[in-house]
């Protein structure tokens, strides 16, 4: 067996690790011995820690169930080469196509890596950390897994699950793009990192993909499909449709709970954006209006415990919608003092 030196577990949910590129990012990071770029600094170089999205015209096809953060939205070699470029790294990204198509060449990469001590980036949420048997077993780490579990190198999907037991259960693999750490080009100062984050923010909460749309629109595009009877339906009474309504709930309650560091480092970073802390302000008032106000989403019964009963009740559903708009009000007042200070942040 070849493991790398570095196994802890993958992310936090806990603490509020729900955006999965963000923890592959930290983890390859630290293996590198760059401390400086944890997970709350890709969660705020990304914009996910501040940034809602929802299916543009509320197409949930082409399995955009999946997708959990805006740096899902855009992943690919183009997103992938600029996150590590920000940092003054290169990488190379392998899409599904391509592994497939060059297997062989890629075990061969993947092991390379490993024998260097650096882990894999999978896009099926987590990173190759090890390998068995001249690489026909490679050791997958994701979620909160204290040890890395081990996959089959077959099958149309580059790898397969093991046949589990009680005590060493696989990952489900859908899909499967690759992520390789390259060479580092240059060291990059961090508070110019931190000022231009919160530089992109305007554009990001204003902006989408060709499947997604961004910021308060989406809040507005999510509040219009509860309310023309989006999410009451067959799947959602049976109970096996609420993920696709609390995604977003979490989505929301993420950025209203976990943003806050970033902007009080980028704040330190950079004394002159003192105005951050009204944007923090601005967050928490999100945070507040999800679960803490007498009146918030959650006591609404429109958080994670929506439910089919509630979403089909009149009088309920309309006070969820309007609760939802208001966060896309808030939103906006978040956009206005961005586009006010815009000149302090280039």
């Amino acid at each position: 067996m070849k493991i790398i030196p570095h196994i802890r577990p993958f992310t936090s949910d806990n603490a509020g690790e729900n955006y999965w590129f963000n923890s592959a990012m930290r983890y390859v990071m630290e293996c590198l011995g760059e401390l400086d770029y944890d997970y709350g600094f890709f969660a705020g170089l990304t914009g996910d820690n501040f940034t809602q999205f929802y299916p543009r015209n509320g197409n949930f096809s082409n399995n955009v169930m999946i997708y959990c953060a805006v740096s899902d939205c855009q992943m690919g070699a183009d997103y992938a080469t600029w996150v590590f470029d920000q940092i003054g790294y290169t990488c190379e990204y392998v899409a599904r196509k391509e592994l497939l198509a060059n297997q062989a060449h890629y075990l061969q990469k993947i092991m390379a890596h490993i024998d260097r001590g650096l882990p894999v980036i999978c896009s099926d949420w987590g990173v190759f950390v090890g390998y068995e048997d001249g690489g026909q077993t490679l050791l997958f780490l994701t979620h909160e897994w204290t040890e890395p579990k081990r996959l089959h190198v077959c099958g149309d999907n580059f790898v397969e699950n093991i046949p589990h037991t009680e005590n060493d259960r696989g990952h489900e693999f859908d899909d499967c793009d690759l992520i390789f750490i390259g060479e580092k080009k240059e060291q990059k100062d961090l508070a110019t990192l931190y000022r231009e984050a919160i530089s992109r923010l305007p554009a990001q909460l204003t902006g989408g993909t060709e499947d997604f749309i961004f910021g308060a629109a989406a809040f507005r595009a999510w509040a219009d499909d509860v309310e023309n009877g989006k999410f009451d339906n067959i799947l959602m009474r049976e109970g096996d449709g609420t993920w696709s309504y609390t995604n977003y709930v979490c989505v929301l309650a993420t950025n209203g709970s976990c943003c806050f560091d970033f902007l009080q480092k980028a704040q330190e970073l950079n004394p002159d954006m003192a105005f951050l802390s009204e944007i923090a302000a601005l967050y928490r008032k999100i945070g507040d209006m999800w679960h803490r106000d007498k009146d918030c989403l959650e006591k609404l019964g429109g958080g994670f415990n929506i439910s089919y009963k509630t979403l089909t009740n009149a009088k309920k559903r309309a006070k969820i919608v309007a609760k939802i708009r208001e966060f896309a009000d808030v939103t906006d007042e978040i956009l206005v003092l961005l586009k006010m200070y815009e000149g302090e942040a280039p």
